[in-house]
């Protein structure tokens, strides 16, 4: 019997191929896992799979046994990246769906959803092939004829091209030169060759051509033949034979190919050049990803293209639509009116998720231990006023500060409140000369009857505190802001 295994090579008859192969790879796969995938690609993406198998030392038998039963034997150039990548897919633990009834009906589906959208901003154009796409203004990229096959043209503000890469040779990018990575990028990038009999083989890469080169007939009876030698059926399998078809990716008018696999390097070269946009004409499909021949990869595809095309460009962003976050944005834009800020907010604003937003008032006072923080507190009385009257509320709507504010406590054994040890406020009081009131047991319990002071306790007292009305506060602020044009809120996000 002919054996592939050397007779010298005494591993193979110890190890699987699945075993072979996770032993091959642990140094990538430790590197993925301590580093990052960029430390993977910068050291190995120079190596294809039958490069680095050799590389590591493996005997032309392991490579042999490995390829043919992990069927990679005619992919054996491509990069070890994609093979690696390949692998970890494509194993027991992972979840695979299908669409129950098959996978035109998601096509179907977002057709329909494009055609629900209002006022016709999502249509349909049937019929026609693109053959050219010319750039102008690109200073400001604000247009883009496209032509078609008949030799008609529109003009539109954003492209994107979702074809194979294979099919987006065949259309004319101008101006050229705008579009050399590109079209480099494009040409060097290897296609595989998919094709064969569907009940027999999915055949791919190189086993392809050989079904290629064949007559459909031929192909077929030949597919049906080795189906017969392999599981060694004794019958005439013919006489259950009702058909046959075979498609030939290479052959498809539209994508003029199967699907992108790297070869070493392509990673590292080209990759960033077939996802890159040139100006506003953008790129999408399953050759943009790294995970190569997936559907759920095109479709991550034209989300990424989307999140381009949304992108918007600030000169500021605030995280935290909270009463801070909008505060610092209007304090923002009326000392630099141009500035273009945004706001991300992860609920909405006011939402009671948030954390000062959530409370309908909070405590203003000048005393704190810090006298920087009570000087803040001072300068701050004329920004309060000055965003009253912004928002055209009355004196006091916002900041409250005609009430009275108590530190109570131990002086003499230094005793500490919440909010800071009591001989460093009142030493703060006395510096910036706040008229804070140092009140000893009997004017405290004199004044506040109500209240129960131990013996010892004696309290600083000011006159100049109170509370913000945080409602009308975010209410103020909101109004101001989407009066202006400079400021743009994100919520949920």
């Amino acid at each position: 019997m002919f054996s592939l295994l050397s007779s010298d090579d005494m591993r193979l008859k110890r190890k699987n191929p699945d075993e072979l192969w996770n032993e091959a790879m642990k140094s990538i796969l430790n590197t993925f896992e301590t580093e990052d995938w960029s430390a993977v690609e910068n050291k190995w993406d120079k190596y294809s799979l039958d490069s680095y198998l050799n590389e590591i030392g493996l005997s032309r038998a392991a490579i042999d046994y490995m390829a043919l039963m992990l069927n990679f034997e005619t992919n054996l150039f491509i990069s070890v990246l994609e093979g690696i990548r390949d692998r970890l897919m494509i194993n027991d633990d992972t979840l695979f769906y299908h669409i129950q009834g098959g996978n035109d009906l998601l096509i179907e589906s977002l057709k329909s959803e494009c055609l629900l959208i209002e006022n016709k901003r999502c249509s349909i154009v049937y019929n026609t092939e693109i053959t050219k796409l010319q750039l102008y203004d690109q200073a400001t990229t604000s247009s883009i004829t496209v032509t078609w096959k008949a030799n008609t043209s529109e003009v539109y503000g954003s492209v994107i091209v979702s074809t194979t890469a294979k099919s987006s040779q065949l259309i004319a990018f101008n101006e050229r030169e705008d579009f050399l990575d590109k079209y480099r990028s494009m040409r060097q990038l290897h296609y595989d060759y998919g094709g064969g009999a569907i009940i027999a083989s999915y055949t791919w890469s190189q086993d392809s051509m050989l079904w290629q080169s064949v007559s459909e007939q031929n192909a077929i009876d030949l597919a049906l033949k080795q189906i017969m030698e392999i599981h060694r059926l004794s019958f005439e399998i013919q006489k259950y034979f009702q058909g046959g078809k075979i498609k030939h990716w290479c052959d498809d008018e539209y994508t003029h190919g199967a699907f992108a696999l790297f070869t070493p390097l392509q990673e590292s070269d080209i990759f960033d050049n077939l996802q890159a946009s040139v100006f506003n004409v953008h790129f999408m499909g399953e050759h943009t990803s790294t995970l190569h021949g997936w559907i759920e990869e095109s479709l991550l595809s034209a989300v990424r293209t989307a999140l381009v095309i949304q992108e918007e460009t600030f000169d500021v962003v605030i995280i935290g639509g909270g009463p801070i976050g909008l505060t610092t944005a209007v304090s923002l834009w009326l000392k630099q009116p141009t500035l273009r800020i945004v706001i991300l907010e992860q609920y909405q604003i006011g939402e009671s998720q948030g954390s000062s937003g959530a409370f309908d008032v909070r405590q203003f006072r000048q005393m704190y231990n810090e006298p920087y923080l009570a000087e803040l507190a001072n300068l701050s009385f004329s920004l309060w006023r000055q965003l009253e009257n912004m928002a055209n509320l009355s004196y006091g709507s916002i900041l409250n500060s005609e009430n009275d504010y108590l530190f109570y406590g131990d002086f003499i054994a230094g005793q500490n409140t919440v909010e800071g040890d009591l001989a460093s406020i009142e030493k703060t009081c006395q510096q910036l000369q706040m008229d804070c009131l140092r009140m000893n047991n009997s004017e405290l319990k004199q004044r506040f009857s109500s209240f129960t002071f131990q013996q010892q306790y004696e309290g600083l007292f000011h006159n100049k505190s109170g509370f913000i009305n945080v409602t009308t506060l975010m209410k103020a602020l909101y109004q101001i802001i989407i009066q202006t044009k400079h400021i743009t809120i994100r919520e949920n996000e």
